[in-house]
């Protein structure tokens, strides 16, 4: 669980990044036994060269040892820290009171801005609004999408149990996963189920042309190509060089004319590509709300001014993009945020400009469990020019 915030306020001691200060107090409320979350948590401060503060973390935490204990009921009180199995009780008040105003209460337990959590309230209501932010705080699972039929085997050997789930395999524990064999041939990827289903919405076939907008780092642009079964044309773009390097194996499998990379700003149009593709998916840059599990800081960056910007990005895109679509083709648009910001309005904007384009599906899926993975996808259709 991210606890930034909360061991920033209770000890009024600074964090400027994700040191060992975060490690340990966000280890404390797991069930490691205290001993060794104490001794590890000193040894590490003194391995980072902060002897003159290792006995002050030792009698911090052996202090939060002696004023808590873990009671099985979640409640909402200016005592009680809301944890994955139920809930751990101070002996004296650390919170807001949550009768005082509640999205204060829920920002600081959960550690998000307060400005995010008065958004879900109003978006969601206050109890799955509750159920997102404690999610958000699990640790997500890892699923690896299997390329070549040899996963299963992999995992065999190896003694790694998983749970299969369609064509992915959820892993039972998160190991090192690159060190698992024939990572390096890409043998195999890690997906996620959200993304795995806006792949399926794009309705792929052999011999279609796609144009992958935003690609890297090129999950869904794998998929793609796996999906195409190599046949066809697969564009993967991206105004960054440097992330379009991990799909730099595909230009030694793939000629040319069945697989490329572009590096491009795909905010800006390029009219010699107008009305090319069979098939455009544009994987919009996001606040990321829908898998807050897997990138914890980025609540930090959400707010108005940053959905603001963000938009600006993402209509930009939608409205650049959208003349390479070949009529009858498919726009595809989606994201791994679950603000009606970043997705309905942004679709119902383009519409209301692009008439020769239909609304045809959308779909959004909130990070809950088992995968607590999240995002939105909406499908439009080329009928004119």
């Amino acid at each position: 669980m991210d606890y930034r915030l909360f061991f920033c306020q209770t000890t009024k001691i600074k964090i400027d990044s994700n040191d060992f200060i975060y490690w340990l107090i966000s280890t404390f409320f797991t069930n490691i036994p205290p001993y060794a979350i104490l001794n590890t948590s000193v040894e590490l401060a003194k391995h980072k060269k902060l002897n003159h503060a290792a006995k002050y973390i030792n009698g911090l935490l052996r202090n939060v040892q002696r004023s808590i204990k873990f009671i099985q009921e979640k409640q909402h009180h200016s005592t009680i820290l809301p944890c994955e199995l139920g809930a751990w009780q101070f002996s004296s008040p650390l919170f807001p009171s949550p009768d005082t105003k509640f999205s204060q209460y829920l920002s600081i337990v959960y550690s998000y801005p307060e400005y995010l959590v008065e958004t879900w309230q109003q978006e969601f209501g206050e109890n799955m609004c509750e159920q997102l932010l404690q999610n958000g705080n699990c640790i997500a699972p890892v699923y690896l999408r299997d390329r070549n039929s040899s996963l299963p085997d992999i995992l065999h050997n190896l003694n790694i149990k998983y749970i299969k789930y369609n064509n992915l395999f959820q892993l039972d524990t998160a190991s090192d996963i690159q060190k698992l064999p024939k990572f390096e041939q890409g043998k195999w990827a890690v997906t996620g189920i959200a993304s795995t289903k806006v792949i399926e919405a794009l309705e792929l076939t052999p011999n279609i042309s796609v144009l992958d907008v935003c690609a890297a780092p090129g999950g869904k642009t794998l998929q793609i190509i796996d999906k195409i079964q190599g046949q066809g044309k697969v564009i993967a773009m991206d105004i960054s060089k440097n992330r379009l390097e991990s799909l730099q194996f595909l230009k030694q499998t793939y000629p040319p004319e069945t697989f490329d990379i572009k590096i491009h700003d795909g905010t800006k149009s390029i009219p010699e590509w107008n009305q090319t593709f069979d098939r455009v998916l544009v994987d919009a840059p996001c606040s990321n709300s829908g898998v807050f599990s897997k990138r914890t800081e980025a609540r930090w960056r959400f707010s108005p001014q940053n959905l603001t910007s963000l938009g600006n990005i993402q209509s930009a895109l939608l409205h650049a993009m959208a003349p390479t679509v070949k009529i009858g083709g498919i726009l595809l648009y989606s994201t791994c945020s679950i603000e009606k910001k970043e997705n309905d309005k942004q679709i119902q904007t383009f519409l209301q400009n692009n008439s020769n384009f239909q609304f045809e599906e959308k779909q959004i899926q909130l990070p809950l469990a088992p995968s607590f993975d999240g995002g939105s996808y909406c499908k439009l259709r080329r009928i004119s020019e």
